[in-house]
């Protein structure tokens, strides 16, 4: 995260200035020399103006509502790219260097927002996969669990969002089809289960969408195990 705070000194604040080149941004000058910058948001919440005291209270509460500025925007950027969840989204602002109290803050005003809800981003990955890269139900277990999805939230979006796992993991089969057809019947068959359990189908699923093609038989001599439970 951008320093926009020198050393503490105490001073009058003696010049309010528009940046030329960023407008949602003002310089604030101390004694006649420039001390530092804010958002144009901070400024107005704050009504700063030339006459005022800059002692420690006030710099450290201005350091503190620019901290949060700064982290709700660059939450805001992220989630014009993709819906994140809660978690990514504290991941991502921790690493950015902001304060714990402005992560907090920041939350809370997306959810107010409705800008960040763990249950919609949920359907929407799920959807999405099934969509786009057909995933079985512990893949997609493990991987909004990974987003940060609480273990309750992972269940009810599922049973309300049930997933025919046969039917994606033919479409899933048949994308795949294309680049086996070099190998042998045995090894294409056994490369496809593999790709497909590691997509999180079940061998249950496997079975019943590799019987709906031809070219394999419903013998396995050596099915996968089974995958663990989450």
């Amino acid at each position: 995260m951008e320093k926009q705070f020198p050393k503490f000194s105490t001073g009058t604040i003696t010049a309010i200035e528009t940046q030329k080149s960023r407008r949602r941004r003002v310089n604030v000058f101390v004694d006649g020399t420039y001390s530092f910058s804010i958002s144009i948001d901070v400024a107005r919440e704050l009504a700063l103006a030339p006459g005022f005291l800059l002692d420690r209270e006030l710099h450290d509460h201005i350091e503190q509502l620019e901290d949060q500025s700064a982290a709700l925007n660059s939450a805001i950027s992220l989630l014009a790219n993709r819906n994140r969840s809660e978690q990514e989204i504290r991941d991502r602002l921790r690493r950015k260097g902001h304060q714990p109290a402005s992560i907090d803050r920041t939350i809370e005003r997306l959810t107010e927002l409705s800008y960040l809800d763990d249950q919609e981003f949920a359907r929407s990955w799920i959807e999405n996969r099934q969509a786009f890269r057909p995933r079985g139900e512990y893949a997609l277990r493990q991987e909004l669990r990974s987003k940060g999805i609480d273990q309750s939230i992972v269940d009810q979006t599922l049973s309300q969002n049930p997933i025919d796992e046969v039917s994606m993991a033919l479409a899933a089969a048949r994308k795949k089809l294309p680049s086996l057809s070099s190998a042998d019947p045995s090894s294409r068959h056994r490369k496809l289960i593999s790709h497909l359990q590691r997509r999180g189908f079940s061998y249950g699923s496997i079975r019943s969408a590799l019987d709906q093609l031809p070219e394999f038989s419903d013998d396995d001599p050596n099915p996968p195990e089974a995958l663990p439970e989450l």
